[in-house]
């Protein structure tokens, strides 16, 4: 007797988990169909991001923006091997010029802005530790000055409350980039940031919408989810799916 037909039997069937259902199986399906050929990871800390990428995949073009200089060099470090992987020294903001940004014991929370009491006791020792003046850019500028204006455009986003702020600097060839993957704040984590419902009315205006959502930090304490991540499409590339 075949096993399905067995299973049959007793009302039960097999059903497959299958990898394309995932967060993960969602950003390879959006990257290839999508065409993406260059990504801007920005907040990139050590390159997790572009690593994930590599292993789904993905072989086009990555550029990753870090502005801590230690850990910059780490990015550096792992980027080198590969060629279209492009690493830059700046943070990515809504001005160019130079702003100054908030060094966490924990490198991934660090942030240009102050850090909440929130979070502090949600995460351990992601105290402040020190500040650096580092260079700041719109995406604006960055596509203009790397002739990025034709190319098939895919933003991460996770710069710890300065999402917002990322996006306003992108605002002008936001019609350009086919999909966004941002990271989204449920509660007030950094002192002054814009919270979830403000970067979902944003890009909602701006003709993106909802595709998919991952739970993220989340306090270990209360187990209260803080974050979000969240993949926006351009409605104007959705025929393409």
């Amino acid at each position: 007797m075949k096993i399905n037909k067995f299973l049959s039997l007793f009302n039960l069937r097999i059903e497959k988990n299958s990898h394309n259902q995932s967060f993960e199986g969602i950003l390879k399906f959006l990257l290839l169909n999508l065409e993406i050929d260059t990504v801007l990871d920005i907040g990139a800390n050590e390159g997790q991001f572009a690593k994930k990428l590599r292993n789904l995949g993905y072989k086009e073009k990555i550029i990753s923006f870090e502005p801590l200089k230690k850990v910059f060099n780490l990015l550096g470090k792992n980027s080198s091997n590969d060629k279209k992987w492009q690493a830059m020294n700046i943070a990515i903001g809504d001005q160019d010029g130079e702003t100054t940004i908030n060094e966490s014991n924990y490198s991934l929370s660090s942030s240009i802005l102050p850090m909440s009491k929130l979070h502090l006791e949600a995460k351990e020792n992601s105290n402040y530790i020190g500040k650096q003046k580092v260079s700041i850019k719109k995406i604006d500028t960055v596509i203009d000055s790397e002739n990025l204006i034709k190319n098939n455009l895919f933003l991460k986003i996770d710069t710890q409350g300065f999402e917002y702020q990322v996006i306003t600097g992108s605002i002008k060839n936001l019609k350009n980039i086919r999909a966004i993957l941002c990271e989204l704040t449920l509660v007030e984590l950094y002192e002054g940031q814009k919270l979830w419902l403000d970067i979902v009315e944003l890009l909602t205006a701006n003709n993106f919408e909802i595709w998919s959502l991952e739970k993220g930090f989340q306090n270990s304490k209360n187990k209260q989810i803080l974050q979000i991540d969240c993949i926006f499409l351009n409605k104007e590339f959705k025929q393409k799916l």
